[in-house]
């Protein structure tokens, strides 16, 4: 029996025993009730719940759920306190067999508006309630927060949040960004079961794949205790579903909305429904919600290349030698869906089956336009630096003779993400004792089935011709035809033959298996209560990459242009010509046989996109909680191992050279054992000999394996003071790691070596060691009224061992001499530290109308920087020194109105992008979206928003000699949604 199938024999035989405790009557002296809101019917989460007399608290659960373990028999005074209520004082009879006291929190509904649950209110006291009680740093938001914002999947609804920002994917967030750390160094859960990702090559889990209405509510934890995970430098995101106890009795919410997308003239839609009860005279409950939206919209974009400093007459001047002109159409389908089911047979025990499953379609069309001036001739005399105007002529000049080179292109591609993750568990009391279990499966796939990937047709001017970049703008340059000839040329389909394609059937798969026990005992430290906690931990994962590229160069009846496919296409940020129509796809696919398949590349582009990789995790902690006074410390131990295996494609082109001997397989010359040769038709060779250089291109693959073990052990302290009843300081220290990026640390090797005999290569590497961080926080939150907060703190992260890629000149890999080599590699201690401030506040205390304004604004600022293995100092690649967010709202009269503003400060991207020795950035970005909504009844709502109502396009830079250079630019326009809301 191998090592995992025995730990997971382990694991499962450890929770079949605990499940059969699970049914085993024990007697518990316990008090425990529910608390709801005025009505009875729904339950209070963050509730904080007290027996003053023995110095003891409690928080209530998703259900609203409280539990005191090992209460004396007698008469106690119990009191409870939720943000947005007065506090509820209530006398207890705890005998023998203990007791159960169920507490009402504000008004009964029935007689006046139960402000706690419902609008922008209710929302606001949820979120706070459950950041009050919490132990460490969390932020929460809660579903009615979520339903009531323009947003349109989960990491767009994290972003309200303070300290996060998100990276937006074609104008819809993605990326969560916590603290304006790299989203690389979070991690993802669903109902705290760690979600893998979909993505081939990152740990990062986009969020755009999770529809925002399935919600219950959205944690973001800032500071671990020891009974979480250990890797989440920057925090964990959960995801988190609704409960059939939340609500008394059935329960049913849906939403009806068409969705307008301005730069598409598209119009969607979306439905969604939510419905919960109980049943089996309320011991048992389930809960559900499903939601659905397809949209059209489109992006343009632009995308300079090669920038060069050139003499002008009068001046140095920058300009691209290449800018690509992209158009995308995307149709975008999302599936969500979740199904819960809770069990009670007793007091003493709950068991659950929690589900979730989500689909995320996309089908692009890219069309693009790429102007290529590399081959040209820079017109000196023609160019000015003043007026930002660079000329590029082709034709014979000085007896050389120069071109100008024009692509088109089509990207026709269907990708799919998949997201599902099933888990089962429960909590039993047994005394003092509490037992917490859980199994937990989750599966991550991306799915790219036959995709035209990108096929080129190219058209080279070598006539007399001249073309210009209108660079006056760097960050918006522009194509100016300066001779009429040139722009017929460029805009004349006829021209652009048949150059290449890539044609993508990529399947990516990433599956992890979970157990987890958690034991809890309730005691005292002297006269001071709290509990002390251990439990362990299995996370098996497998993920893999199995994708077949081919690459036609040809065909072969006739030359092809791409006037049989030529379309017209909308760009209304320049200037573009003709697109590769759709048409071309079902043209490719009833003549794929007359296409001319380069064996060559299509092997070595194939063998290095795939690869294997396990990673098992285990973990042990040990923890307590102690309640001195107002004081309340939570401290302990964590230790994680990591045991990593992987293995992956080593990929070599030799071009034609004479002089060197040809390196041969397990010799010095560094090819693996496993090596096959192949000639450049893609052949294979045999026979190769290390003493005589080969006269012709051709290439070497084979495997190459990885494998590394760590041990870590993560001590954490949070402290939490309760100065006042209105004033909280916290502390927290904390240590944490993240793991390397899985495209960094597979031992992939792409290098080639041309006919000079100069090699260069992209090397994995698995002997990267993991960031390991201190992260320390200090904050103190002052609720104000009993209606809002204001709060304030500071955090510094000190991270070892940071990881960053880099491109590196004359070194040795595997015996070989490399000229550059591009790697992952673990650079110096890296700090981030920063300062939050946060402000909500609902202003009811304000005279009639104003008392309906309710209003938010965070801040964080944020400075880090690391060092390079140069000796360059630069900030961490995706942080922000910047993270706002803005709410202003009101709410009276049946309406509910609500505006945002979320912006995120530049940061750097890449560093050394393309190997040119410059690094790029993206740019600052300010969103502003608006809700609006009107209760027609208690039961039906219409409501209308608008996103991005600012147009703020996507910008990324190159930074060089203090210039801002165009890398990227991207524009979204705006998007409408409207609908109907209904209630039962």
């Amino acid at each position: 029996m191998t090592r995992n199938a025995q730990t997971l024999r382990r694991a499962l035989l450890g929770a079949s025993a605990i499940a059969l405790m699970a049914a085993t009557p024990a007697a518990a002296q316990q008090l425990s009730g529910r608390v709801t809101d005025g009505s009875g019917t729904v339950a209070l989460e963050g509730a904080t719940v007290a027996i003053p007399s023995l110095g003891r608290t409690a928080s209530t659960n998703g259900d609203g759920v409280y539990r005191f373990q090992g209460v004396p028999a007698g008469q106690y005074t119990v009191t409870v306190t939720y943000v947005g209520a007065a506090p509820v004082t209530q006398d207890v009879m705890v005998d023998a067999d203990g007791a159960i006291a169920d507490l009402r929190v504000g008004p009964d509904s029935a007689v006046t508006d139960n402000i706690l649950v419902v609008g922008q209110r209710g929302s606001l006291f949820a979120s706070l309630s459950r950041e009050r009680a919490a132990d460490n740093v969390v932020e929460v938001l809660s579903a009615d927060a979520i339903g009531r914002l323009p947003d349109q999947n989960v990491a767009e609804s994290a972003r309200r949040i303070s300290g996060i920002s998100v990276q937006n994917d074609q104008g819809e967030g993605r990326f969560v960004v916590i603290r304006g750390i790299d989203p690389t160094l979070n991690t993802t859960s669903i109902n705290g079961v760690r979600v893998s990702a979909p993505d081939g090559g990152s740990r990062a889990v986009a969020l755009d794949v999770v529809d925002a209405d399935i919600l219950d509510a959205l944690v973001i934890t800032k500071s671990l205790t020891p009974d979480l995970d250990g890797d989440g430098i920057g925090g964990n995101i959960d995801i988190q579903t609704a409960s059939g106890f939340d609500r008394d009795g059935l329960f049913i919410k849906g939403q009806v909305k068409g969705i307008y997308t301005h730069n598409s003239r598209d119009l969607g839609e979306k439905l969604s429904l939510a419905a919960s009860d109980q049943f089996w005279d309320g011991k048992a409950a389930w809960a559900g919600a499903v939601s659905w939206n397809s949209r059209t919209f489109a992006t343009d974009n632009k995308e300079p290349a090669d920038w060069t400093d050139a003499d002008a007459d009068d001046g140095l001047l920058f300009y691209p030698e290449e800018m690509e002109l992209r158009e995308y159409n995307v149709t975008r389908e999302r599936l969500s869906a979740s199904l819960n089911f809770d069990f009670r047979p007793n007091e003493n025990n709950d068991l659950y089956l929690r589900g979730l499953f989500n689909d995320f379609r996309d089908q692009e069309y890219r069309q693009g336009a790429v102007p290529s001036f590399g081959d040209g001739y820079f017109d000196e005399s023609a160019s000015s630096a003043a007026n930002g105007l660079a000329v590029i002529r082709s034709g014979e000049i000085d007896g050389e003779e120069y071109a100008l080179e024009f692509a088109r292109h089509l990207k026709d591609r269907e990708e799919t993400q998949r997201i599902w993750s099933v888990s089962g568990g429960g909590q039993s009391r047994f005394d003092l004792w509490t037992v917490d279990y859980q199994a937990a499966f989750t599966h991550s796939e991306e799915d790219e089935p036959g995709s035209i990937d990108t096929v080129d047709f190219v058209a080279e001017l070598e006539d007399p011709g001249a073309i210009g970049f209108d660079v006056s703008d760097p960050l918006f340059p522009r194509l100016a035809f300066v001779d009429p000839a040139t722009a017929s040329f460029f805009y004349d389909p006829a021209n652009f033959e048949f150059d290449e394609q890539e044609f993508v059937d990529g399947y990516t798969e990433d599956e992890e298996a979970a157990f987890s026990a958690d034991f809890t005992r309730d005691l005292a430290f002297g006269e001071h209560s709290g509990f002390i906690k251990f439990g362990g931990k299995a996370r098996l994962r497998e993920k893999l990459r199995d994708s077949e590229i081919l690459i036609y160069d040809g065909y072969s009846p006739d030359d092809l242009t791409m006037e049989p496919f030529a379309i017209d296409v909308r760009y209304p940020v320049g200037a573009f010509g003709p697109g590769v129509g759709e048409s071309y796809s079902d043209f490719f696919f009833a003549n794929r046989g007359d296409f001319e398949l380069n064996r060559f590349d299509s092997l070595f582009d194939t063998h290095i996109e795939n690869y294997e990789a396990s990673e098992d995790i285990y973990a042990a902690y040990a923890m307590a909680r102690a309640d001195i006074d107002r004081l309340r410390l939570v401290g302990g131990l964590r230790w994680e191992r990591t045991e990593f295996e992987s293995r992956a494609g080593d990929a070599r082109v030799f071009e034609e050279f004479d002089g060197d001997p040809v390196p041969t397989i397990g010799d010095s010359g560094g090819l693996p054992l496993n090596a096959q040769c192949y000639d450049e038709d893609g052949a294979p060779l045999s026979g190769i000999s290390g003493s005589t250089p080969l006269d012709m291109e051709f290439m070497c693959l084979g495997d190459r394996n990885g494998a590394k073990d760590d041990d870590d052990f993560l001590p954490s302290l949070n402290a939490r003071f309760e100065a006042s009843e209105d004033i909280i300081f916290r502390a927290a220290y904390f240590r944490s790691l993240a793991r390397p990026e899985i495209e960094e640390v597979v031992p992939v090797v792409e290098a080639e070596q041309n006919d000079e005999g100069e090699r260069e290569a992209f090397i994995g590497n698995p002997d990267l060691e993991r960031q390991v961080a201190d992260n320390f926080d200090i904050g103190v939150d002052w609720y104000i009224g009993n209606n809002g907060v204001l709060s304030a703190g500071a955090f510094y992260k000190r991270i070892e061992d940071y990881i960053a890629l880099q491109t590196f000149e004359g070194v040795d890999y595997f015996g070989v001499t490399f000229d550059e080599v591009e790697t992952a590699v673990n650079l110096d201690d890296a700090e981030i530290m920063g300062l939050e401030f946060n402000y909500q506040q609902a202003f009811d205390f304000l005279p009639s109308p104003f008392d309906g304004l309710i209003g938010g604004a965070n801040l964080t600022l944020v400075d880090g920087e690391g060092t390079l293995a140069d000796g360059r100092e630069i900030t961490l690649p995706g942080q922000s020194e910047t993270i706002a967010n803005l709410t202003i709202g009101y709410e009276k009269y049946g309406f509910d109105v609500r505006l945002t503003a979320s912006h995120r400060g530049n940061y750097l991207e890449t560093i050394n992008e393309g190997g040119e020795g410059v690094d790029r950035f993206i740019d600052n970005h300010t969103q502003w979206d608006l809700r609006a909504q009107y209760d027609v009844t208690d039961n039906l709502t219409v409501f209308a928003d608008v996103t991005n109502f600012n147009d703020e396009p996507f910008v990324a830079y190159l930074s060089v000699d203090d210039r801002k250079l165009l890398s990227q630019y991207e524009e979204y326009s705006y998007t409408a949604s409207f609908g109907v809301k209904f209630q039962y």
